[in-house]
């Protein structure tokens, strides 16, 4: 077993973005129609790019220099919201925030893949479904079954201009758990 720390690449969510799903989360416990244990931190609110799992410093470094040299990356804009789960309806261990897919995105996500694959990393076999985790852990002591709320305020959608990337380096026992150890600008 290694100690290496645990590392993912991701787009992190601009401030006022976080915040709005915040309000979200908070509506969503308060209303008591999700019971998860674990709650991401606003800070922590993301989309993931690819998760790497335990990675040595040198790796790592090695990995940043790959993805710096990455060309053809361009700005791009991101459709974020509505609210979806991931898992069985009667205990759903994924509650996210929709972010509407597109070429771009799933072109940066494919680069960062390719890129880290000269690393050993082996590429997701199912397709890339960008989302912003909410929380996870489906408490199962919660006797009812998950109901989406359909309500205006989680059908709303906001845009959000993707300028660059971030490796994050994971800290299990903080709050919050994602160090930004590098970003990534895009053109």
């Amino acid at each position: 077993m290694t100690n290496d720390a645990h590392y993912f690449i991701g787009i992190p969510i601009r401030e006022d973005i976080q915040n709005w799903l915040a309000e979200w989360q908070e509506m969503l416990q308060r209303k008591g129609q999700v019971a998860y244990k674990s709650w991401t931190h606003v800070s922590d609110l993301h989309i993931t790019l690819l998760f790497l799992g335990g990675v040595s410093e040198n790796k790592i470094t090695e990995i940043i220099e790959e993805l710096q040299k990455m060309d053809g990356l361009e700005k791009f804009h991101v459709n974020i919201g509505t609210v979806g789960t991931f898992g069985k309806r009667s205990q759903p261990r994924v509650l996210w925030a929709g972010v509407e897919g597109n070429k771009v995105l799933n072109n940066l996500q494919e680069k960062v893949a390719n890129t880290c694959a000269m690393f050993g990393f082996k590429k997701e076999s199912r397709p890339y479904r960008p989302h912003i985790t909410l929380a996870k852990k489906w408490d199962p002591s919660f006797a009812k079954e998950l109901m989406l709320p359909e309500s205006e305020e989680f059908l709303a959608r906001k845009d959000m201009l993707v300028d660059h990337l971030v490796v994050y380096k994971i800290h299990p026992s903080k709050s919050p758990k994602y160090e930004i150890v590098t970003a990534i600008r895009l053109n």
